[in-house]
């Protein structure tokens, strides 16, 4: 029988090994996934920005699109993170018996389950930096200190892949995922301040979302105001290491059954 060993930084050790075995399977399948993660939100972005911006007056100085860009950085690697954690996580668990596999090996549960947060987050900075690319390439954003972002984005995705791990622990079917993703993962796009600017009783409700300190850090950097960023990166990490805990403890239940 396997000995498993149990501490931090085993589980960290663990998880690096998941990580980058995830990573390995990427890269054999880097295209498609780039070219998709690519082309979505750039369509979005520029359908929004160029098709529904004509009709919607300046906000705040600048045109539409160029309010929506660092957002759309923000909502396309937040995607990746919670759909990883969903589909790809449960496939994973349940029909290629990934984990059974490496479960077999001296990797524990909390390792698995940390690598595959991990690897949703690491997703988040790629898919992110690549929309990043595109924006300042259009030539949306006026400063060169939006990639700045890019931790605090590896923090949000880490708390939006913990959002999505914690639901994968709960459901059998597959199937059920819709439910999350349409009552929660999309009113807390709707409610990140990407598409509007959010005021009263709605930014007060926004402020208890990741989505929305995602989004809002890479407004700020890409206006050059680094000075107000840190409220919402404190928030980010609280909110991650609560779902983080969360995700581990009620994984490994679902692991253990």
């Amino acid at each position: 029988m396997t000995t498993k060993e149990n501490s931090p930084l085993s589980d960290i050790i663990y998880a690096i090994r998941v990580l980058r075995r995830n990573m390995k399977v990427f890269y054999k399948l880097y295209i498609s996934n780039l070219v998709i993660n690519f082309i979505e939100p750039s369509l979005y972005l520029f359908a929004f920005g160029f098709g529904l911006g004509s009709f919607v007056q300046d906000i705040n100085g600048m045109s539409y699109i160029k309010y929506i860009a660092p957002g759309m950085v923000a909502q396309s690697g937040l995607f990746a993170a919670a759909f990883e954690c969903l589909y790809g996580t449960f496939v994973r668990m349940n029909f290629q018996k990934t984990f059974d596999a490496i479960l077999t090996t001296p990797v524990n549960k909390e390792g698995v389950i940390i690598g595959e947060i991990l690897y949703a987050a690491t997703k988040t900075v790629v898919f992110s930096a690549i929309i990043m690319t595109v924006v300042y390439a259009a030539r949306l954003i006026p400063t060169p200190w939006l990639p700045l972002a890019l931790p605090f984005l590896f923090i949000g995705g880490m708390t939006f892949a913990s959002m999505s791990m914690i639901v994968t622990s709960l459901v059998k079917g597959i199937e059920s995922f819709n439910y999350y993703v349409t009552l929660v993962v999309t009113p807390l796009m709707l409610l990140s301040g990407v598409y509007f600017p959010l005021e009263g009783i709605l930014r007060k409700v926004g402020f208890f979302s990741p989505f929305y300190h995602s989004a809002k850090i890479c407004q700020l950097l890409a206006k050059g105001d680094a000075g107000n960023i840190w409220i919402h990166a404190l928030m980010l990490f609280l909110m991650m290491t609560s779902a983080l805990t969360m995700a581990i403890i009620m994984m490994k239940k679902r692991l253990s059954k």
